[in-house]
């Protein structure tokens, strides 16, 4: 197996098999080219639940359902909050993989 020449430590830089081909380096900086819409429509989403509450549609939402208006930005924040937690409902048994 070749080796690498580790001259080129910095992400984006190549290195050189020591037969003169070059390759791209392992780096932990990775670029996610979806990143900037994903990131826009939560903005735009965080942006229409402040105009929500602020014209007290969601208030009026929840108090069609029988919950108080005075808790209704808790029961929000704590959704918000509890979104955060990831209950397993499930075990799957682990399987041998077969490639090539």
């Amino acid at each position: 197996m070749p080796q690498l020449d580790t001259a080129f430590p910095f992400p984006g830089d190549t290195n050189t098999i020591l037969g003169g081909e070059e390759t791209m380096s392992f780096s932990s900086f990775h670029y996610f080219p979806l990143a900037l819409p994903f990131l826009l429509a939560l903005l735009f989403l965080f942006g229409l639940l402040i105009i929500l509450i602020e014209i007290r549609i969601l208030e009026y939402a929840y108090v069609k359902m029988g919950i108080n208006h005075r808790y209704v930005f808790a029961l929000l924040l704590l959704s918000l909050l509890g979104s955060y937690v990831n209950i397993p409902v499930a075990e799957l048994p682990a399987e041998q993989v077969y490639s090539g």
